[in-house]
Formats: structure tokens, C-alpha cells, sequence
């Protein structure tokens, strides 16, 4: 519906964030961003351009320089404040359409428009052709969410761009001429309706390669050859007749707003009673882990900071309760315990350390502390182990807010002396991916385990849930079809996924472990979600038990909920 009126560029911004991320990533209509800004330049730029020739013709060149300046300065500056904000929106991507309509005004006086009579020499527009290709290959081949974009390197295809235009009109170029062969006209001719189909496509092609065990290109060169033949027929069957000028103009304008009025009623309609919607058929989906999560951006030292909002219940450091940290103190808040539910002392007695698998275990968690009436700290950041920061498949061990973070963890064990310290994370990713050190675990489990007895804390180490066999990136709610039987009874039990052995490895040396320190006890959350068979228990009736292929769903926790109540040891 957004697209439809031009304001795609509007809902993914709301909606999917960065554009990097992954849930723009693998929205369907995700590319649908760039058409809202064009169209919005379309409506707004002609307007704008009669008011500047009624009252100031004579300035029209020097205030469209003037705009691209401005909005290229503004771009930057937001590039590195509000990044997703100056990806999608018009204000901070017009000045690279402004750029050609400057050109467009400009060109009488750097080159004329009639052939053999061009002012720029042949040498320099053979140049700019190719320079400006280069530009655009070095831009496919380096702009990445490594970079911040649009920002500096958005001038290499947007210069390149420029140049391709200049060279071009200045007439006889071998570029030129390499354009204007048959197969780039075809391919220009077709572009539109190619990028329209391109990327829902590749998407579908992705998933279900994904939901078959094929590798995720497998999909995306099948998806992307079938947006070939959608967006050609398109083409020829679609655009091309409707847009044709001549007799039947009316008959063509008619078909038109019968097929927007009628695409538009089904969106609205789809959109109203959600006919595709799993609801009738499962339960909805939920986490609340992210209330719970030390975000660190950048890895800087300074960036311990709290969630955006947090419930009621939670408040951080000398915070009174029910009020939201500022942002501008985020190291106080480590400085003065971090995420702390007091709800039995001025001293967590329970302590739980690891990344967004600690997370998501952390709300029910917190419930159980707050009913025994005990204080627990919270200390969870995505892609950060608990201990171990040796090990060689974590080399982020060395980035200076990481550490500074597992020294501040460190500071307040020392102080608060808990009773409990809850170790949860995916233990697989960091020990048994690639180059994973698997025989250094147990003695770096042990060296902590040491440590911890001065204070002594009983330190209970979560063994991590199976992991599902496709990807994070399928939303199972959307493949019903695929994980429920025929006669519509209950999801067909999945494949325990990749890593198996290394659990199983990972486990028997914390079995070990704990043979040896009495201080250590094991729980398995993993065995509720394991079939006899040894298959992987995703579903039961209408609850889906994950949220993607390695982390529970709220109804998955509550379902580990025994394991964890055994597990809190209080005086």
C-alpha cells in the first residue's frame, strides 16, 4: 500500500531500519525504497522548477549547484548520526538526482547537444566514459554496511554515474557506441520492469532453498533467472502496451486506474482481514529479550548502554524505578551495577552473564527472581561470551570496550559475592566454528571456576538449545505449509542443524568439568526440545517454541521454565 502511493522509502525506514540489516534484507519489497524517493523527486522537482523559472530564471543554475551542495552536506553530517534516517529519505538523497537536473541546465555552456559540434575534446569524453564505469564497478565492488553509506563513497556511483551522462551526450564515444548496441538497449528497455520483479524473487529463490537444504545462491541465481522472464513478459504484455502514445489513449488510462483501484482493494483487503495470516493456527510469536540487552554499536568503550525503553520494573544504577537512563550515561551505568532488579536488597543475589541467548532466557528469569523476592543483575550483549575471552574464535577479545566490559562484569562479582551466576550463550558458535579451539574449553572453564570459588558463587551453565537446520533468515510462520502435515494436525518435527557434534563435544567436557568443581552445576533447557528420535521439538500444538533457528521464542522459555527454577540456590 505504501509503494502504491510512493512512501515505500517512508515504511522501510519504519518499519526494517538499516538498510543493512537483516530484516530489510529480507523483506520482499525492500527495493521498493529507492522508487519512493524518485517518485516524490518526480512530483516535487517539476513543481519547484516552474516556480524557479517565474521568478528567478537567471539563478536556476546556481540554486540547483546550490541544493546538491546543501543536500550533499546534509547527507554527510546524517550519515553518521542518523543513519537509517538519511538512507531512505528525500532531503539527504536528492542531491543525487539534483546532480543531472544541474547537469541538464548546465550543459549549453560545457558542451552543445548537437553532434560533431561538442566542446569537450574526444579524448576527455572517452575518459569520463570509462572512469565513470570504473567508479561504479569500484562502488558495487566496496559500498557494503562495512561502510557508512550513502555518505562519501556514494559520490563513486554517483560521479560515475555523471560522467557516463557527459561522455554520452557528448556524442561519439566508444562507450557511447557500446551503449547503443542491441543487447544493452534490450536490457535498458526491460530494466524497470526487471528491478520491480528482481528482488521479491530472489528473496522466494533464497528461502526456499533454504527450506529445501539447497545453498542460499542456489536460490538467489534461480530466483533472480525467473525475475528475468517475469520482468520481460512484464515488459512486453504490461508496460509497453499501456504506455504506448497514439488512438486508445482513453481505453489505456481506464484499464490503468482499474488495475491500481483493484491491486490497491486486495492490499487493503489482505492487509484488513489478513487472510495469509498462520494466526487461526498458531500463536503468535513473541520475545522480550531486547529490554534486557547492553548494546555496544561500535565496541567502543563508551557505549554500555541501556535499551531505548525498559519496563517498568527495570532500572539501572541510581535510577529510581520506572524512569529511562539518559543516553549520555552510559559508562554510569556499568559504574553502578548495570541492569538491576532490586526487588530483595540493595545486592543482586543472582547474577546472569552472556549474550542475546542470556537475553532471552532474562525476562522469565527476572519473574522468577521477582517471586522470590530476590535481587538479580543483568549483564547480556548479542555476540559476546560470558568468559573465555582467549579463545581464537573470538578475536574481539582484544577490542578495548570488550574488555572493559568483562572487567566491569568481573569488578561487581568481586563486590556482590552472589549466591548464583547463571553462564548461558551459543556455546557452538564461538568453539566449533572453523578455527574454534574446542581442547582449550574445559581449562579455561576451569580457570574461572577457580576464580569464583573466593566468593563463592555457584556458577550454573546453561547448555545451549539445538539449533534448527534453516538459517535465522525463514520466518517459519510463513511456511506453514512446508512444517505442518497434510491433515493440518501439528508441525512436522524438524532435524536437530549444523554443529551437533561439537555440542556433544562442548557438553561432555562441561560434564567433566563438574566432576572436578563442586561449584559448577549443569542444567539442559536443550533436552525439552529434543524428541526421542532425537529430532528437534520446534513446535507443540499451537506454540512455536523458536523465534528463528538458534533462539527461543518467549513460549519456548516458559517451556525451559523447571530447569531454571531448580537452578536459583538461595540461602
Amino acid at each position: 500500500i505504501w509503494t502504491m502511493f510512493n512512501l515505500s522509502n517512508i515504511y522501510t525506514w519504519a518499519h526494517h531500519g538499516s538498510y543493512w540489516d537483516t530484516n530489510a534484507e529480507w523483506a520482499f519489497f525492500t527495493h521498493f525504497w529507492s522508487l519512493g524517493i524518485e517518485e516524490q523527486f518526480y512530483i516535487l522537482f517539476p513543481l519547484t522548477l516552474v516556480l524557479l523559472a517565474r521568478f528567478v530564471p537567471k539563478q536556476i543554475r546556481i540554486l540547483l549547484l546550490v541544493a546538491v551542495l546543501a543536500s550533499f552536506a546534509i547527507s554527510l553530517w546524517g550519515t553518521y548520526n542518523r543513519a537509517a534516517f538519511t538512507f531512505y529519505w528525500l532531503p539527504t538523497r536528492v542531491w543525487e538526482l539534483l546532480l543531472g537536473a544541474f547537469l541538464a541546465s548546465a550543459g549549453a555552456s560545457i558542451f552543445t547537444f548537437t553532434p560533431g559540434k561538442r566542446r569537450l575534446p574526444c579524448p576527455v569524453c572517452e575518459f569520463l566514459g570509462w572512469g565513470g564505469v570504473v567508479l561504479i564497478l569500484f562502488s558495487f565492488a566496496f559500498a557494503s554496511g562495512r561502510f557508512a553509506f550513502p555518505g562519501w563513497i556514494a559520490l563513486g556511483p554517483t560521479l560515475g554515474s555523471a560522467f557516463i551522462l557527459v561522455s554520452i551526450i557528448c556524442g561519439e564515444s566508444s562507450f557511447s557506441r557500446l551503449l547503443s548496441t542491441t543487447p544493452f538497449t534490450a536490457v535498458g528497455k526491460v530494466s524497470y520492469s526487471l528491478y520491480l520483479w528482481h528482488w521479491p524473487l530472489i528473496i522466494f529463490g533464497k528461502m526456499s532453498a533454504e527450506v529445501y537444504g539447497f545453498p542460499d545462491d542456489t536460490g538467489a541465481i534461480l530466483g533472480g533467472s525467473a525475475s528475468l522472464l517475469a520482468g520481460t513478459a512484464a515488459y512486453f504484455f504490461i508496460e509497453r502496451p499501456l504506455r504506448s502514445r497514439g488512438p486508445g489513449r482513453g481505453r489505456r488510462l481506464a484499464i490503468l486506474g482499474v488495475l491500481f483501484s483493484s491491486t490497491l482493494a486486495l492490499c487493503v483487503w489482505s492487509a484488513w482481514y489478513k487472510p495469509f495470516h498462520v494466526s487461526p493456527q498458531f500463536d503468535p510469536v513473541t520475545v522480550s529479550s531486547r529490554y534486557y540487552e547492553f548494546r555496544l554499536p561500535d565496541g567502543t568503550a563508551n557505549d554500555f548502554a541501556p535499551p531505548a525503553a525498559l519496563p517498568k520494573t527495570i532500572f539501572a544504577c541510581d535510577v529510581s524505578p520506572g524512569k529511562i537512563p539518559g543516553e549520555n550515561a552510559p559508562r554510569k551505568i556499568l559504574e553502578k551495577g548495570g541492569l538491576l532488579h532490586l526487588y530483595g536488597g540493595d545486592t543482586p543475589r543472582v547474577v546472569l552473564w552472556g549474550s542475546s541467548h542470556a537475553n532471552m532466557f532474562a525476562p522469565m528469569l527476572d519473574a522468577l527472581c521477582r517471586d522470590k523476592k530476590t535481587s538479580v543483575a543483568f549483564f547480556g550483549k548479542s555476540a559476546e561470551p560470558p568468559f573465555l575471552l582467549t579463545t581464537p574464535a573470538f578475536p574481539e577479545s582484544r577490542n578495548k570496550g570488550v574488555r572493559e566490559f568483562y572487567d566491569y562484569k568481573m569488578r561487581w562479582i568481586k563486590e556482590w559475592r552472589p549466591d548464583v551466576l547463571f553462564l548461558i550463550e551459543r556455546w557452538d558458535r564461538w568453539y566449533a566454528w572453523d578455527k574454534g579451539d574446542l581442547t582449550s574449553f574445559g581449562k579455561q572453564l576451569e580457570a574461572f571456576l577457580e576464580e569464583m570459588k573466593a566468593y563463592p558463587t555457584k556458577v550454573v551453565f546453561v547448555v545451549q538449545v539445538p539449533v534448527a537446520p534453516h538459517g535465522e533468515q525463514i520466518n517459519f510462520r510463513a511456511v506453514t505449509d512446508f512444517l505442518t502435515k497434510r491433515d493440518g494436525t501439528r508441525p512436522v518435527f524438524l532435524e536437530p542443524g549444523y554443529f551437533t557434534d561439537a555440542r556433544r563435544a562442548l557438553l561432555k567436557i562441561v560434564e567433566d568439568v563438574a566432576t572436578r568443581h563442586p561449584n559448577l552445576k549443569v542444567i539442559r533447557p536443550d533436552l525439552r526440545f529434543l524428541n526421542p528420535d532425537g529430532s528437534l521439538r520446534y513446535a507443540d500444538g499451537r506454540k512455536f517454541f523458536y523465534y528463528d533457528e538458534d533462539h527461543l521464542s518467549d513460549a519456548g522459555v516458559e517451556e525451559a521454565r523447571p530447569d531454571f527454577e531448580g537452578g536459583i540456590y538461595l540461602p
